[in-house]
């Protein structure tokens, strides 16, 4: 091919080599036109509450919400959220785009409050309570927010706020103008922003990600256009936080289509054995869970011969899927249930999906992250802009109705990162650069790796220079660096630190654990006396000690045979050697998490 383009090349004999394409023209195409014909008709125009609203007119008295032995009809819902659209409406003068906070625990009044918001022009922007008040607080003065909903269990949170509170369990509804409601939520537009995440960013401060109504009901038709089983009502956990975009997806894949939401109490969420309780007594047939949770899920199933009877359909989502024999084993004996791989940023919520339609024996150990949802398109190329072949590596780039609108407040990095691309035989469009590298194969996309340092944990991305502005930033810590060590079963973050105090990292821990959401937290803490450079003089990430020899230096021998079980079940989950676990091992200090517990 590239012998062929440069004999045809005549018409510029000064264009540098790299500039010739190693494609055909038949290939080019079929890199970039073929695998994007995901054009799906569907009311666009559209906002979420319409859509909602549809339902309540379609099944008024059948349940919507449900929370333990508590639960909400499509009627009771639509009543209780207009009675927090008209009160944000006529008290607050809630406009389109408007940010309004919500710090709602897990409750029925947590969904009655993204839909009353909606239903007001506003853009819902959680603060999620596993974060941390400090967070919150941050979080809350990091943006425009003038308004906050809460209930009368987080009112307390923000009483020193400049910031109006609406407390969505004390509203009446004996003033309601319900005309007022309608006639505001008709003016609405799928143009405007539904919701605003935090992210972790690299400036020190959040990224915060705005998706509109038409991103997000397009997301839920192109679930439904990718696996028939999802295009109709269904039994759905709500099981991720208010402030991860799972949480949209769990609440709008049973509302937008007539079914009902069931969420799981928070002290819970991560006990196994409970979510099993709840996913057989409320008869669930659709469960969408971070990769960590699938995997214990199939694992204690899988051991105790518990057959969830129900379950129709399966998400792997937030964190990358991996087929283990005990997966395996799950789909072999939930035969009637589907695996499917959901993948895509929050810049984007979910891009590409992949079912599994063969048999659980043929599953590869890293399987695709499949193709682009409905209306999306994704390319994979070079740094210099071009397509690569079939089976080569290059960055993703997304296009499409799922796009977010940008980083709200930061029009630089919107620019960086949402661009004008123009490709030989495309109309130039917005398009994502997610940093992803991926590549085609068999008609699918696998993923490889990132260009930058940012990981996925527990769910959420996270950029490790966050992590280190965050240490250098406590007094005394005169440098800082985070690895991410992914070679310890479910993944470790290790921080080390060069500081002019000795002994400082109790501090440093107990600093960070202020100033850090959860996922953001590293489970080790080491000090340095200094960093060992390069040549080029930056840190040399390969002389940092492992956190085991660390440990191997406090290791005090086992005695009792108790001692001795304890210390294989933590190296079973944590991936360390059990020879250096010692008496005094400390779970979390190892490695180990909530989700692990």
């Amino acid at each position: 091919n590239l012998l062929t383009n440069l004999c045809e090349q005549t018409s510029d004999l000064n264009m540098p080599l790299q500039q010739l394409s190693m494609l055909s023209a038949d290939e080019t195409e079929a890199l970039l036109i073929a695998p994007n014909q995901s054009a799906q008709a569907y009311p666009s125009e559209a906002c979420l509450h319409e859509l909602i609203s549809q339902q309540v007119k379609r099944n008024p008295t059948a349940k919507a919400v449900c929370f333990g032995e508590e639960y909400l009809t499509y009627e009771a819902l639509e009543q209780r959220a207009n009675v927090l659209a008209y009160h944000l409406i006529t008290e607050h003068q809630v406009q389109a785009n408007q940010l309004i906070g919500l710090c709602v625990e897990r409750s029925l009044d947590m969904i009655v409050s993204v839909l009353g918001i909606l239903k007001a022009g506003g853009a819902y922007y959680p603060l999620d309570l596993e974060h941390g008040v400090d967070i919150n607080i941050a979080r809350l003065g990091a943006q425009d927010v003038s308004v906050l909903v809460v209930s009368a269990q987080t009112a307390a949170i923000f009483s020193e706020c400049q910031v109006a509170q609406v407390q969505v369990g004390a509203l009446s509804d004996t003033n309601l103008d319900l005309a007022c409601v309608e006639q505001a939520s008709r003016a609405h537009s799928s143009s405007q922003l539904a919701y605003v995440l935090s992210s972790s960013g690299t400036t020190g401060k959040p990224k915060s990600i705005g998706l509109c109504h038409k991103a997000l009901h397009n997301l839920i038709v192109g679930m439904g256009e990718a696996d028939g089983e999802l295009k109709r009502a269904h039994r759905v956990l709500q099981f991720a936080s208010i402030g991860f975009d799972m949480s949209y997806t769990d609440t709008a894949l049973a509302l937008l289509q007539g079914g009902s939401v069931h969420l799981i109490e928070q002290e819970t969420r991560y006990d196994v054995g409970h979510l099993i309780e709840v996913i057989q007594t409320q008869q669930l047939s659709v469960l969408n869970l971070p990769y960590a949770m699938l995997s214990l899920l199939a694992e204690v199933c899988v051991e105790k011969e518990i057959q969830l009877k129900s379950v129709e359909v399966i998400i792997s989502t937030a964190e990358k899927l991996v087929i283990t024999p005990t997966i395996k084993a799950f789909f072999a004996a939930h035969s009637t249930a589907k695996l499917i791989n959901h993948f895509g940023p929050t810049e984007t919520h979910v891009c590409t999906i992949h079912s599994f339609t063969d048999s659980p024996e043929s599953w590869q150990v890293e399987p695709a992250i499949g193709t682009p949802i409905a209306n999306s398109q994704a390319y994979v190329l070079a740094p210099d802009g071009s397509p690569t072949p079939f089976g080569s590596e290059g960055e993703l780039y997304i296009a499409g109705d799922c796009l977010a609108h940008g980083y709200i407040g930061d029009n630089a990095r919107t620019a960086e990162k949402f661009i004008a691309l123009t490709l030989a035989g495309v109309e130039t469009r917005r398009a994502y650069r997610t940093g992803d590298i991926v590549k085609w194969v068999d008609g699918a996309l696998h993923y490889a790796g990132r260009t930058d340092d940012q990981i996925k944990r527990n769910g959420f991305r996270l950029e490790l220079k966050a992590i280190e502005q965050e240490m250098q930033a406590i007094a005394g810590v005169e440098k800082a660096k985070v690895i991410y060590n992914a070679k310890s079963g479910h993944g470790q973050l290790i921080g080390y630190f060069v500081s002019n105090e000795i002994g400082d990292e109790q501090r440093v821990r107990d600093a960070l654990l202020e100033a850090l959401p959860e996922y953001m937290r590293p489970d080790h803490v080491v000090q340095l006396a200094q960093f060992e450079l390069t040549v080029n003089g930056k840190i040399n990430t390969a002389a940092l000690p492992d956190i085991t020899e660390l440990s191997a230096q406090s290791y005090v021998a086992l005695e009792t045979d108790t001692e001795r079980h304890v210390a294989e079940i933590f190296s079973e989950l944590l991936g360390v050697d059990v020879a250096k676990i010692g008496r005094n091992a400390n779970f979390f200090s190892l490695g180990g998490h909530s989700l692990l517990a």
